[in-house]
């Protein structure tokens, strides 16, 4: 039997889902700075197209992406974000999901982590479709040293730490005091690994979601939407996914669109429920709460 302990070990996985959000919509262009200099893109941010004023939000540039976090490549997911790019809205929902959901798949019934370690990221995108009635478009896989060094090249990121977060002596991460300051890429990874409250698990579920809304409404920019193609192909072969460059720069138009909003762009859904044993069971109205954000599958 998992302990709460083991349901919180590792939580950093949903770190990475902050990279991807950052990586395939454009927030850094860290394949430039790996591979140049800044100035290359502020050169290419220049000479991008930037959004026309007549754009009209249409359906099919709506995307639903699954991020799926693994400590390494090769082994078990640790935690499960859902993000939606809502052009209509303006805005892109984020929710962290715990991989204790559970849910059936045909005749099959496990945790969002039991499907993936069965069937690997595609069995989880089937899994969490069944588990909120909602479809999927896209997923990305991507482990957590990926994380560390894309936050680090885009600058960290400005949050206020809510509470002392100290590590555990089996947990190699770095102690963070509480207050609002520069959050690199080590400490961001204690905040959303480490638990010090284990009788509250649900309520480190919704400290992942409040950051990588915070990442999402700090860093996605015009600048950073203009480059999007150039992104692309230099970050592609960092994570596993289904995504292609035509998803992205065909939805160019529509992430400027969102970023004509300001600073105010991300979606905060915060999920609530239960964990009983080794399974957590979403409460009705959070079901309906992502139906209604994510779209149903129907």
């Amino acid at each position: 039997m998992n302990t709460n302990k083991e349901k919180t070990s590792k939580m950093v996985f949903v770190l990475t889902f902050v990279v991807s959000a950052l990586i395939f919509i454009g927030l850094v262009g860290a394949s430039l700075l790996w591979g140049g200099t800044v100035q290359n893109l502020a050169k290419l941010s220049s000479s991008a197209v930037s959004s026309q004023n007549n754009y009209k939000p249409v359906k099919e540039d709506e995307l639903v992406v699954l991020v799926i976090g693994c400590e390494q490549r090769n082994l078990p997911a640790r935690a499960f974000v859902l993000l939606k790019i809502d052009p209509a809205q303006r805005k892109i929902s984020v929710c962290s999901i715990p991989k204790e959901v559970e849910t059936t798949v045909n005749t099959r019934t496990d945790t969002l982590a039991g499907f993936y370690d069965y069937g690997s990221s595609l069995m989880a995108v089937e899994a969490v479709q069944n588990a909120f009635n909602i479809y999927i478009n896209k997923y990305v896989r991507i482990d957590n040293a990926t994380f560390s060094a894309m936050i680090d090249i885009m600058g960290g990121i400005d949050y206020d730490v809510p509470y002392d977060i100290t590590p555990d002596e089996d947990n190699q991460t770095t102690k963070v005091f509480k207050g609002r300051q520069l959050i690199d890429g080590k400490r961001l990874y204690s905040i959303l690994s480490v638990n010090n409250n284990r009788d509250d698990l649900l309520s480190h579920i919704h400290l992942q979601t409040n950051v990588i809304a915070q990442t999402i409404d700090q860093k996605i920019t015009k600048s950073t939407v203009n480059v999007l193609d150039k992104v692309y192909s230099g970050t592609i072969n960092l994570v596993d996914t289904n995504i292609t460059s035509y998803d992205f720069t065909s939805r160019k138009e529509a992430l400027l669109y969102i970023c004509d909003l300001g600073s105010e762009k991300a979606n905060p859904v915060l999920i609530n429920g239960e964990y009983k044993q080794n399974a957590f069971y979403v409460d009705d109205k959070s079901l309906e709460q992502i139906v209604k954000e994510f779209g149903t599958n129907s």
